[in-house]
């Protein structure tokens, strides 16, 4: 799987570096062979700096001249598969699923690449992902350019931050190869191709990654180790993206409303539900008295006359964090202090199901939130009570928990006779599982 073509000495392998003039290496700088490269002076590129000392080198983007639109030269290492798998897939780049970048072999001397410099993926989460719309286009174009390799028999082996770039308006504007808003590979020095595709593969000893393994693995098949690097790479991207700084107010307003900790059907008296919902969540109609036996607290004399409008029952949430708490798929648990481990007054963890960290993290929420009792014209509007946001987080834990049998066989109970919270004796069965919670949250 070597080039055949390039009759090469072994010392011209990379690294080549640049000497300072006691002879010492000059990580930073750009060798003499390549500032005089004849390929390199025919396309008027200069380069400035290296990216990856002795290896990759970029010269700057300064819109002088056709050599001065942004460039990146890599000089290539014979002893690896990068080549050949250059050569196979810039064979193919009229595929809308091939996400390799488009560059120039140069076998003028040594084999070494000329590619068009991309923008950096924080440059694009960041500046280019406006909507999360945008930021789900990144991960299909990545997934679909994976898909493609591995289609081909060819493993990445370090997908990474480093390893992929797309084209916004600059390199776009530089660059007719590229496209505008596409995101790109590159970088297959420790890419492998294999006889074998997907599911058929055998595992084999994993090459230094920027990725760690696992669990100190070193055996993987070749092609999983590329999905597990691809799912690094999106959470680090959806991270990223959940830490930018929100857009200025007037440009994108937050619209938020009241939230209710326990909402109409948690009540005694269920006013104001079709007749419909009155028969779905008939078992319902007993979440008063579980309230009352949960903790010892009567829920009408917490929420006085103002009932479920009670300040002691709500909060202001956005929409979409409003739509998570009424579905349970979000929750609050009390925050504690780091040193003390004590917990502090009125201040909340933000939890979620299993599963929905990442499509929280997309909605920018504050981890943590602190309420606060207000006075408006003198009269003091109390914070939420934390026994109603107890109550709604024990609710939310044992909807996740496929229900309340998975639940309280967990609590050391046989409920199989209880598939689901909709049977006759769900209701005793959650009110039990509600004591147990407070008792094992007592004692842990």
């Amino acid at each position: 799987m070597k080039d055949t073509q390039a009759v090469v000495e072994p010392h011209d392998n990379p690294p080549w570096y640049a000497r300072e003039p006691d002879g010492s290496i000059l990580c930073s700088g750009v060798p003499e062979r390549l500032v005089r490269h004849p390929e390199l002076v025919k396309r008027g590129i200069g380069l400035d700096y290296a990216l990856k000392p002795g290896v990759v080198f970029e010269s700057i983007a300064k819109d002088e001249g056709p050599g001065d639109r942004g460039f990146v030269v890599k000089v290539l290492d014979l002893e690896d598969e990068e080549l050949e798998i250059y050569e196979r897939l810039l064979g193919c780049l009229d595929s809308p699923q091939n996400h390799t970048i488009p560059c120039e072999i140069v076998r003028n001397g040594h084999p070494m690449l000329i590619m068009p410099m991309l923008s950096r993926m924080e440059q694009v989460i960041i500046g280019w992902c406006k909507s999360f719309g945008d930021l789900a286009d990144v991960f299909y174009q990545l997934i679909e350019g994976v898909a493609f390799l591995h289609k081909h028999h060819i493993a990445h082996m370090d997908l990474c931050f480093g390893n992929v770039g797309g084209a916004l308006s600059s390199p776009a504007s530089y660059h007719a190869v590229l496209q505008l808003g596409r995101i790109y590979i590159y970088d297959f020095n420790t890419s492998r191709q294999f006889p074998c595709g997907p599911d058929s593969q055998c595992a084999i000893t994993l090459p230094e990654t920027q990725t760690p393994p696992p669990d100190g693995l070193t055996h993987f098949d070749p092609y999983s180790w590329d999905v597990y690097c691809l799912g690094v790479l999106l959470t680090e991207f959806m991270d990223l993206y959940a830490e930018r700084k929100p857009s200025p107010p007037w440009i994108l307003p937050i619209v938020t409303s009241v939230a209710h900790i326990i909402s109409q059907l948690l009540t005694e008296n269920m006013d104001g539900i079709t007749p419909a919902h009155r028969a779905k969540f008939e078992w319902a109609r007993t979440a008063g008295s579980m309230i009352e036996h949960f903790r010892g607290f009567n829920v009408h004399e917490v929420l006085g006359q103002d009932n479920i409008h009670s300040p002691k029952n709500a909060f202001t949430a956005c929409a979409d964090h409003h739509g998570m708490l009424d579905q349970l798929d979000i929750w609050l648990t009390p925050a504690l202090d780091v040193q003390s481990q004590v917990v502090i007054p009125d201040t909340y963890d933000v939890e979620c199901a299993e599963g929905l960290d990442v499509a929280l993290r997309a909605t920018r929420v504050n981890r943590q939130v602190v309420f606060r009792s207000l006075s408006v014209n003198g009269k003091i509007i109390p914070a939420p009570d934390p026994r109603l946001i107890e109550l709604h987080a024990a609710c939310a834990q044992i909807v996740h928990r496929s229900g309340a049998a998975e639940l309280l066989r967990e609590f050391y109970r046989d409920t199989d006779n209880i598939a689901v919270m909709t049977h006759p004796n769900a209701a005793y069965e959650l009110s039990r599982a509600l004591r147990v919670l407070h008792l094992a949250s007592a004692t842990a």
